[in-house]
C-alpha cells in the first residue's frame, strides 16, 4: 500500500510539472488532481482481450474501473501477445525493452492466462524460472509488480481444470517469495469459480472458445480485477462490490 501511494503521488508531481512546462497552471492543477500512471501488460490472449467487443479485456477492464473510483489514469501499454505461453522467447527477448519504454515507478502488470503453458506442454520449472526472471527484472528497473491471475474459461472448468489451478498456485507462490512491498498479487482465478458456482452461473454463457472469454467473460473477470484491487489498494471511493448486477448488464 505505502509504495502504490509514493507511486502515486510521484505520479502527480510528474503531471504537474508537465503541466507547468505549457505554461498553464489552472491545467497543471486539474492534471496533479489525476495521477497518471505508466503501465505495461504482458501476458496472453485473454489479456490482450482477443474477441472482447471494446478491444480490452480483463485487464484493461479491471483497471479501468478501478483507476475511476480512485481518481487514478493508467496510461496503458498492452504488449500481451494472443497464444503466448509464459516461455515465449519473443516477450524473453522484448520484455527489457518494454521496461525501458516504460521508464522507472511505472507499473509491469504480469497476467499469463497458463493454458498456453497447458497446451505446449511447458514444464512447470520453466514456468517458474520464467516469471521468477520478469518479476526480477521489473524489480530491478525500480518498477511495482502486479502478478494478476487469469480469467475462467471452458477449458479451466474442463480438461485442465487441476492442471491450472496447480500453475495458478505456482504463480502465486513466486510472486510472494520475492516478499517485497513492491509485488503485488491479485487473484481474480479462484474468486471468479466462486462466483460462478455460488450464483450457478452457466459457464458457456461466459466462453467464446476454450481458451478465452467472451464479452460476458471479460466483464465478469474485469468486475473481479477492479474488486480484488480495491480490497487491497483502497486510497479513495470503493468500486461496488457485487458483480451480479454488472453481468447481468454487461456491454
Amino acid at each position: 500500500m505505502a509504495d502504490l501511494r509514493r507511486v502515486f503521488e510521484y505520479a502527480a508531481v510528474l503531471a504537474l510539472g508537465a503541466s507547468l512546462a505549457f505554461g498553464s497552471l489552472m491545467s497543471g492543477a486539474r492534471a496533479a488532481s489525476i495521477p497518471t500512471i505508466s503501465t505495461i501488460i504482458v501476458g496472453g490472449s485473454a489479456a490482450k482481450g482477443w474477441n472482447d467487443p471494446i478491444g480490452h479485456g480483463y485487464v484493461e477492464r479491471g483497471l479501468t474501473a478501478y483507476g475511476e473510483a480512485e481518481g487514478v489514469r493508467f496510461a496503458i501499454k498492452n504488449y500481451a501477445i494472443r497464444g503466448a505461453p509464459v516461455v515465449d522467447r519473443r516477450v524473453a527477448r522484448a520484455y527489457p525493452t518494454w521496461l525501458e519504454r516504460l521508464g522507472p515507478n511505472g507499473i509491469v502488470v504480469l497476467a499469463w492466462g497458463m493454458l498456453n503453458d497447458l497446451r505446449l506442454g511447458t514444464p512447470p520449472g520453466d514456468v517458474e524460472a520464467a516469471l521468477n526472471r520478469q518479476i526480477a527484472l521489473a524489480l530491478a528497473h525500480r518498477d511495482l509488480v502486479l502478478v494478476v491471475t487469469p480469467p475462467v474459461t471452458r477449458l479451466s472448468v474442463g480438461k485442465w481444470r487441476l492442471s491450472e489451478a496447480d500453475l495458478v498456485r505456482l504463480e502465486v507462490s513466486v510472486a510472494e517469495r520475492f516478499r517485497s512491498p513492491r509485488v503485488h498479487v491479485v487473484n481474480t482465478y479462484f474468486p471468479e469459480l466462486h462466483v460462478w458456482r455460488t450464483r450457478h452461473y452457466n459457464y458457456r454463457r461466459f466462453m467464446y472458445n476454450g481458451y478465452d472469454p467472451n464479452r460476458h467473460g471479460y466483464a465478469l473477470a474485469g468486475h473481479i480485477l477492479a474488486r480484488e484491487l480495491e480490497s487491497s489498494w483502497n486510497v479513495g471511493p470503493t468500486v461496488p462490490a457485487d458483480p451480479g448486477a454488472l453481468v447481468m448488464n454487461v456491454r
